[in-house]
């Protein structure tokens, strides 16, 4: 039997948007690995089986064209997906625009490290504070006596509160999204169980 109720249906297509980015993120992906190209991981169809299962099948199928939903989360998702420094691992050592920094990405393993110019990062103060601390391993002088290195550091300190403080509030709001998830279920098992009761009542 289709559950296609228009309250249902009000909720699935955000509710299978968030499911799509929710796992996006967990497993660290950048949406590139889901399409026909040889270099996908996934075809759009094995994707779409993953966020069915994450839902469940009630959600899903009151949608005539849940994948739509899919389609337009991954579309957002790569909009919106900025790669984020978790540190600076070392530095080529070059001077002026050939200069470059060896970065480990946030939620990504180490193979996945790159060389980046300085036009890649978004807040050049990580470079300026790598620098500024690798300049004082090199002396005698603690790095930490000066105070524009001290803080830099502090800075970066900061930069990493703020940081897992959007973590807390982001698994505030997907255990929120999950409750919802569990309520719409909820109500589709009384729907169901109420339509059970009346065809019990008129023998269907």
């Amino acid at each position: 039997m289709s559950y296609n109720l228009p309250y249902i249906a009000k909720f699935a297509g955000p509710t299978i948007g968030d499911a799509t980015k929710e796992i996006l993120r967990e497993y660290a992906m950048t949406g590139s690995e889901i399409g026909r190209g040889k270099d996908c991981d996934y075809t759009f169809a094995e994707f779409a089986e993953f966020v069915r299962q994450k839902v469940g099948d009630d959600i899903w199928n009151s949608l005539k064209f849940p994948t739509s939903a899919i389609y337009k989360a991954v579309a957002e998702y790569k909009k919106e997906k900025k790669y984020q420094v978790e540190y600076i691992v070392s530095s080529n050592g070059a001077q002026g625009a050939d200069r470059k920094w060896f970065v480990k990405w946030e939620g990504y393993d180490e193979s996945h490290n790159t060389w980046e110019p300085i036009e890649s990062f978004t807040n050049p103060a990580l470079t300026e504070a790598f620098d500024s601390y690798e300049e004082g391993t090199d002396s005698d002088e603690d790095p930490l006596g000066h105070l524009d290195t001290h803080e830099r550091i502090n800075q970066l300190y900061r930069e990493v509160d703020t940081r897992d403080d959007k973590i807390h509030m982001l698994k505030i709001k997907i255990g929120k999204r999950d409750n919802t998830i569990e309520e719409l279920k909820s109500q589709i098992n009384r729907l169901k169980q109420g339509y059970k009761d009346v065809a019990r009542m008129f023998d269907f």
